[in-house]
């Protein structure tokens, strides 16, 4: 009962805090620069009235000849969760499907598609809006349960005040797009796979599966996150179980085969596209997935070799601005840059760390002094230790290497990683410090 007591300051300490930072990601959702993919997701959002409202399954499946092919081919090439919650937003806010906007069209011009109706009622704008800001706040939750997890209070506290005032992550998780379910499934799924791997019980396994399948039905890349964690899982388990005969490795085997094929059916239950041929559509959208960003980096100019992938990677890693748009043409757009001198000049745009050099060379020093910490100073086992660094590892060179231009929101996944590398090299400077200054007062003590 009193270590009960004891410990209520601190979790209501910490419920302020995570309550502090979701206001703040909410109150700058509003403002936000407009950008045309939200138009997109939102007329996404019209399977939500089609599924839940009417019933209609038939009109989500796949058809060889879809009456709206435009509409199947989002359908296939974009994750559910977002689109879903932002029917859910705008159902709860007195709108109906009638109500909702066609597609952007990136060839039209502003104009044009303002005109043929493309462009969401502010009305329905903000109710997506106010769900995707409300999954980015469940991710700062996430990602502070993350950091307390692996390093306790310190860690959670610095890690989740870097990611909450990160401008990159702000901007395009308030945003009515998929990025903010991303952020909170994939930081879940990481959660969920160290508790597991830390102890096996069936109700860990449960939950793993569940917010796995929920990360990749959140959007296709969560694979990136997936892949390193259930690799060495499996990893660990044939080598205890084939070469060290021990019991818990075919126990690991089967937890996360478990957790596998319930991630595997929680993604196909919320895509009844793929139902009637799963590996044909998993197939098909590869495809897809390759022809489109084909055609935005011969659209938009993208890197051309190693260097400039490495470059660009830098560059956006220690960004000093925000990317608005991606499309020149919307720098002409007077409502545009309206919104961004609006958003630019309010205190919700939040905070740019690497401006300087000093800032920029500090901050990587901090990031690999993170690492140290992470492998020698965590009490976690050396299992939960690898997994968390091979995940971190994994976000930052697939976005590296496997980013084919230069756009901001491409590289969110490795926002994350830095905001857990320099909160615990933060840590590791303030235990040094401690460690330098008890050493002092110990020796004055001898002395005297």
């Amino acid at each position: 009962m009193i270590r009960q007591l004891s410990a209520l300051p601190k979790r209501l300490f910490d419920s302020i805090w995570l309550g502090l930072l979701g206001i703040y990601v909410l109150a700058g959702t509003p403002l936000v620069p407009f950008h045309g993919d939200e138009s997109t997701l939102i007329y996404m959002s019209s399977d939500y009235a089609y599924m839940f409202l009417q019933g209609d399954l038939d009109r989500v499946r796949y058809q060889e000849t879809p009456p709206d092919p435009a509409e199947q081919y989002v359908r296939l090439i974009n994750g559910v969760i977002s689109k879903y919650l932002f029917g859910l937003g705008w159902h709860s806010a007195g709108y109906d499907v009638s109500d909702i906007n066609s597609q952007w069209d990136w060839s039209q011009s502003w104009d044009d598609n303002v005109q043929f109706g493309h462009m969401p009622q502010e009305g329905i704008l903000q109710a997506a809006r106010l769900m995707a800001s409300l999954l980015l706040v469940g991710s700062v939750v996430a990602l502070f349960a993350l950091g307390k997890f692996i390093g306790g209070r310190p860690l959670a506290y610095i890690a989740s005040f870097y990611y909450a005032f990160h401008p990159a992550i702000l901007l395009n998780g308030r945003r009515a797009v998929m990025e903010s379910a991303l952020l909170l499934f994939m930081l879940l799924t990481v959660l969920a796979a160290l508790y597991l791997l830390q102890h096996r019980t069936w109700k860990r396994t449960v939950i793993l599966g569940a917010v796995a399948g929920l990360a990749m039905a959140s959007k296709h890349t969560a694979v990136f996150t997936l892949l390193p964690l259930f690799g060495l899982a499996y990893g660990w388990g044939i080598y205890r179980w084939l070469i060290s005969k021990r019991h818990d490795g075919l126990q690991m085997l089967l937890a996360w085969t478990g957790a596998g094929i319930l991630a595997i059916g929680v993604f196909y239950a919320l895509n009844p596209t793929w139902w009637d041929a799963p590996l044909e559509r998993a197939q098909m959208v590869l495809e897809m997935r390759q022809n489109l960003l084909r055609q935005q980096t011969e659209g938009a100019g993208g890197y051309a070799n190693l260097g400039e992938k490495t470059s660009g990677f830098f560059h956006q890693i220690w960004m000093s601005e925000l990317m608005y748009f991606e499309d020149s043409r919307w720098g002409d757009y007077p409502l545009i840059r309206q919104q961004i001198h609006t958003y630019e000049q309010s205190p919700w745009r939040g905070i740019v760390y690497g401006v300087t050099i000093i800032g920029v060379v500090g901050q990587s020093i901090l990031a690999l002094f993170g690492v140290w910490w992470l492998l020698s100073k965590s009490q976690r086992t050396l299992l939960v230790k690898s997994a968390l660094l091979l995940w971190l590892a994994t976000m930052l060179l697939s976005t590296w290497l496997l980013t084919p231009l230069e756009w901001q929101r491409y590289y969110l996944p490795a926002y994350v990683a830095i905001s857990l590398l320099i909160a615990a090299g933060v840590v590791w400077g303030i235990e040094g410090v401690q460690t330098h200054y008890h050493k002092q007062s110990l020796e004055t003590t001898n002395s005297a």
